[in-house]
């Protein structure tokens, strides 16, 4: 074969690659959204970065995954009853152009580590309930 053939095979090869790598991060994510106990959530990075993300409820835990990654592992996981919701805010303006529209930001402390989340006010709601109605820290032992 001639070296032109090769380049084009090459580039046939990588440019397949990117369209299944892109097309398995839309998979995961309407996977992750279709899914039952799951919002979107953007999440302040220690760098000061919003990333986007979904959150996912389980038994005792929250999980936060990136919407742009095709790892099945969460980035973050918050212990319910070792988590409290400080409060919510409106967004500022250059917060507005990092976060999904009609979000607000909450604050949310997980073993005394103030994190920000922007989500909307259905699924503040909803976060609300799940904590409050899970077992408190501060009766009994919770495992």
């Amino acid at each position: 074969m001639n070296a032109g053939v090769v380049a084009v095979i090459v580039l046939v090869v990588i440019v397949l690659a990117c369209f299944g790598l892109v097309a398995a991060g839309l998979l995961r994510r309407h996977q992750l959204r279709s899914a039952y106990g799951t919002f979107d959530a953007s999440l302040r990075r220690p760098s000061g970065r919003w990333q986007l993300g979904v959150c996912r409820y389980k038994d005792n835990s929250l999980e936060w995954l990136r919407t742009f990654s095709v790892s099945p592992v969460p980035v973050e996981e918050y212990c319910r009853p070792r988590l409290d919701l400080i409060g919510w805010r409106e967004p500022t303006e250059a917060e507005r152009r990092r976060i999904q529209p009609g979000a607000v930001i909450g604050v949310v402390e997980h073993d005394g580590a103030q994190t920000l989340i922007a989500l909307s006010r259905d699924a503040w709601a909803g976060l609300s309930s799940w904590v409050e109605a899970g077992p408190s820290r501060r009766v009994g032992n919770w495992h």
